[in-house]
């Protein structure tokens, strides 16, 4: 009995196993993927690509030194209590997204490359910590490979749940179908349970290319996935459903069907872009009077990408407010004796530089 299985490793990772006469689903999760990566084995990865690029020493030396810097510091505070985490990456780090993406790309050569599973792997692909694949082994080996994954770090952990003959992948729900023996892929849009469909309402002072971003999206999806004439139909019901939520008046077919036509004629007629850069300007957005200003502009070649005034982060800070004196940084000291002034560089609290500075100046 042959197996097709299309395997998802996500957050959750996620096993669709479809059997012909019998589909069954199988879940993994990819646990806490940022704040479970293993730093310093990570940085060793990264120092091994480099040197079999024939970096020289001394460049490797103080790469190291500047990325081991910037990721020793894993700290956070809440409701004023600063906690800092042994191992990891911060999520929304500036650099975690890079290193993460470093030692999973190293995961996956290493088990791809010598696990005795790997033959069962017809296809696989990964976006950020979501990996799609095809499995074509039974569900023993599945078990068996699932070990393998556990056991590469002990940082790093998965889940695995079985279940029906459908997965959801990012946004995509992936069904199998039998037809004529043959198991047939099938795509919906897929959304969590938790969307609302609120955007930015019509009324608001923002520009009408953000209130119809969000149905630009939804449309641009539509196009672009594979769906079927019902798939399709659900999905421009939704679509017209967040158009009414947030008060704005567009007949969506038209949209889609216009859209369409866009990209027949631009592939048909396409020439190659100018060379000279696209000049632009931003500018704060107050209204009609921004989009005359916007069309004088565009005579003289500019365009311009207008910003609302009033943002979330204006009206309330959801994050707990770093005291200066427990931040890093380039600071000035002056001396309260004579004119003399120092500016010094430290990666520690301010409190803790300023206090040697004190403890110095006392033993002088």
């Amino acid at each position: 009995r042959v197996v097709v299985s299309a395997v998802l490793i996500s957050r959750p990772l996620v096993i669709l196993s479809a059997v012909a006469t019998s589909p069954t689903k199988n879940a993994m999760a990819f646990l806490h993927m940022f704040t479970n990566i293993p730093v310093a084995r990570t940085i060793s990865i990264m120092i091994d690509h480099l040197r079999l690029k024939h970096i020289r020493q001394n460049v490797l030396d103080k790469f190291q030194d500047l990325i081991t810097q910037c990721t020793s510091k894993n700290t956070c505070t809440f409701k004023g209590i600063t906690y800092e985490f042994p191992d990891g990456l911060p999520v929304g780090g500036p650099l975690s997204m890079l290193v993460a993406d470093v030692f999973v790309d190293h995961l996956e050569t290493v088990i791809l490359n010598t696990s005795p599973h790997a033959r069962f792997v017809h296809f696989w692909a990964r976006y950020v910590d979501g990996i799609l694949c095809v499995w074509t082994g039974h569900e023993r080996e599945l078990h068996s490979f699932w070990g393998e994954l556990n056991n590469f770090d002990p940082a790093i952990n998965f889940t695995l749940e079985t279940g029906g003959h459908a997965i959801n992948f990012l946004d995509l729900r992936i069904e199998l179908s039998d037809l004529d023996n043959l198991l047939t892929p099938a795509f919906r849009i897929y959304r969590r349970g938790t969307f609302t469909g609120v955007s930015i309402h019509a009324d608001s002072l923002h520009p009408g290319a953000h209130k119809h971003a969000a149905l630009n999206s939804a449309i641009q999806r539509v196009i672009r996935t594979p769906l079927s004439l019902q798939a399709e139909e659900e999905e421009v019901q939704v679509i017209q459903r967040i158009a009414k939520l947030n008060g704005i008046n567009a007949d969506i077919k038209h949209l889609i069907r216009r859209k369409r036509l866009r990209i027949l004629l631009r592939d048909e007629h396409f020439t190659q872009p100018p060379s000279s850069r696209t000049k632009w300007v931003r500018l704060p957005f107050l209204g009609k009077h921004s989009y005359r200003l916007a069309s004088e502009l565009k005579k003289y070649g500019y365009k311009v990408g207008f910003y609302p005034l009033l943002t979330l982060g204006r009206l309330s800070s959801l994050k707990d407010p770093t005291p200066l004196l427990d931040c890093a940084g380039i600071y000035h000291a002056s001396c309260g004796d004579c004119e003399a002034w120092y500016v010094g560089q430290t990666g520690r609290k301010l409190s803790e530089r300023i206090s040697e500075h004190r403890t110095r100046k006392e033993s002088a």
